[in-house]
């Protein structure tokens, strides 16, 4: 410890071989201090360094000394700092040799879809103007299915409708006309006071009572109700049921797809009509989509319609029969509420005939659909002023006579035109196949 002394004993020193008299003095302060210094260092509890230092020199040192640590504290930080950033940056680098490696793959994918799709046009084109690859239907096939039609729909109208003025009583075609206008009158007035709805206080009337197929009917004639004026007519009566059910064929049978299975009909059907090209008008064309766009259309139309039908197994197969079934009855129950009452008192074999007629359109349809060229049912003779007969655009039925200052009333049988050919070229020319025959008075 530092601080007195005690004093020693003379006698007790032990004196060096010199003469000269030895005197004994505590330790100097410098020593005290030292003490002291060495004292902290060896776990005294001292709060501050600066607390055990006596001299501004050592201070200065320990100022020094804790300075020289703080910097070294920070060097280790900024290298530590630096490591890290030095590591993200190796991860980045690592993840953008890992793009640009995905883009040098993607990049040979996308060249390698490239040459092959380019491959894949190359022979569609090659298919599409050798004629492969479509369904091919001459024009004389064609014709010959829309001439059997229109034999079976005239034979059928003959055989039920026609009657001879001379073995028919006059009353009895009388009394067929009232009946029908009645019942006509009736349809009318139902319509135009309950637009389509049943009447909440009178459920049992509206239009729930007017023949479904009536608006064809009325549409065969320029004017909804000028048809009837021909039930009076016993040599009339059966060119308005023709032209009626020609209405009903073009309304419900063509481009219906009914020969498809019901769910593939419905699907085709919404993206044919998303898919179906823009129409506009052109002098020499007619109103009419443009040539290429509907040549790309018909094209993906038919192909994807022949594989439609070649995907049909035998599960498909019943279930295609099954609806068309039910569509055909549906079709000959309405066709007999609109005209039936207007047939002759013997019809034996009504339905089967009906049913023969939807099978011959049905076919037709099927057949118009596998293949590429756009044929279009000319249902108007173009109303000229004077709605003279045109013998260049029209025909009349066999047996008819054209009579001095007849005029067309009604067309009979549409007419057929035909944009394309089967091959998939020839758009932007219209040809005609079949002109319409029509009734002149």
């Amino acid at each position: 410890m530092c601080g007195a002394q005690p004093d020693l004993p003379l006698n007790d020193v032990e004196m060096s071989n010199t003469s000269e008299p030895v005197t004994v003095e505590g330790p100097p302060a410098s020593d005290c201090s030292n003490s002291a210094l060495t004292s902290s260092s060896f776990g005294t509890d001292i709060s501050h360094p600066l607390a055990a230092v006596s001299t501004p020199a050592e201070a200065e040192l320990l100022v020094k000394l804790e300075q020289v640590e703080k910097k070294l504290r920070e060097e280790v930080t900024g290298k530590q700092e630096a490591e890290r950033q030095l590591v993200e940056k190796i991860d980045k680098l690592q993840d953008f040799q890992q793009l640009e490696k995905d883009l040098a793959e993607s990049k040979a994918e996308a060249l390698a879809i490239r040459k092959s799709w380019k491959k894949g046009a190359a022979e569609i084109d090659k298919l599409r103007t050798t004629g492969q690859g479509f369904y091919k239907m001459t024009d004389e096939y064609l014709v010959d299915l829309i001439t059997q039609l229109r034999f079976a729909i005239r034979d059928f109208a003959i055989q039920y409708f026609d009657e001879n003025p001379q073995e028919t009583p006059r009353s009895t075609i009388v009394t067929s006309f009232i009946n029908h206008k009645k019942r006509f009158i009736s349809y009318r007035r139902a319509a135009k006071t309950y637009n389509g709805h049943q009447d909440p206080q009178n459920p049992d009337q509206g239009s729930s009572d007017r023949p479904r197929y009536l608006n064809f009917l009325q549409r065969v004639t320029p004017t909804e109700d000028s048809y009837q004026r021909y039930l009076t007519q016993p040599d009339k009566v059966y060119k308005i049921i023709e032209a009626f059910l020609w209405k009903v064929i073009d309304g419900t049978v063509f481009q219906g797809f009914l020969w498809m299975n019901e769910k593939d009909r419905l699907h085709f059907l919404r993206l044919r009509e998303s898919l179906k090209p823009d129409r506009y008008s052109d002098s020499k064309l007619g109103d009419g989509p443009d040539p290429e766009a509907e040549r790309k259309f018909q094209a993906w139309s038919a192909t994807t319609t022949g594989l439609i039908l070649d995907a049909v197994d035998s599960k498909k197969e019943c279930e295609v029969r099954e609806s068309l079934e039910k569509e055909q009855a549906e079709i000959v129950k309405n066709i007999k509420e609109t005209i039936g009452h207007l047939s002759k008192p013997d019809n034996l074999g009504f339905d089967e005939q009906l049913c023969t007629i939807i099978d011959k359109a049905l076919l037709l349809d099927k057949e118009i659909s596998r293949q590429v060229a756009r044929v279009v049912w000319v249902s108007d003779w173009g109303h000229s002023a004077k709605d003279e007969f045109d013998p260049e655009t029209m025909e009349l039925e066999k047996g008819d006579e054209l009579h001095k200052d007849a005029q067309v009333r009604f067309v009979i049988a549409p007419g057929v035109m035909k944009r394309g050919k089967s091959t998939g070229e020839g758009f932007k020319k219209m040809m005609a196949l079949l002109k319409p025959m029509v009734h002149c008075d």
